[in-house]
């Protein structure tokens, strides 16, 4: 092989692994989860670990007393709700030719199976 083509063999190697290099510095690495919000009150409050345990036990009645509310509320509101769903599937389906309403039904009929 040809001194000049080593050459251009050579940059193109070395182009394509600063290519390869700058996309792997670019990505983002794994993240942490997002913190809590006790946690970010525990940091930027500055709190006692007796602050935090009486401040989780409220949080935690919290949840219940709202997880409560909005499991009575979703009885109230499932018919509304489906009846809404079924109007803007109806309009929908309006504007979709048959073919595409064949497909559209395929993909409901995927989606409610995941379910």
């Amino acid at each position: 092989m040809s001194r000049s083509w080593t050459l251009r063999l050579s940059v193109l190697g070395l182009v394509a692994a600063c290519l390869a290099i700058g996309y792997v510095a670019g990505r983002p690495g794994p993240s942490a989860p997002p913190a809590t919000y006790l946690e970010q009150l525990t940091t930027a409050l500055d709190l006692s670990p007796a602050q935090v345990a009486a401040i989780e036990s409220i949080l935690a009645e919290e949840d219940r007393v709202v997880d409560a509310m909005l499991t009575e509320r979703l009885e109230e509101i499932r018919a509304p709700v489906a009846e809404r769903r079924e109007q803007t599937e109806h309009a929908l389906l309006a504007q979709l030719d048959e073919e595409q309403r064949e497909h559209y039904r395929l993909l409901a009929g995927q989606a409610a199976e995941r379910r």
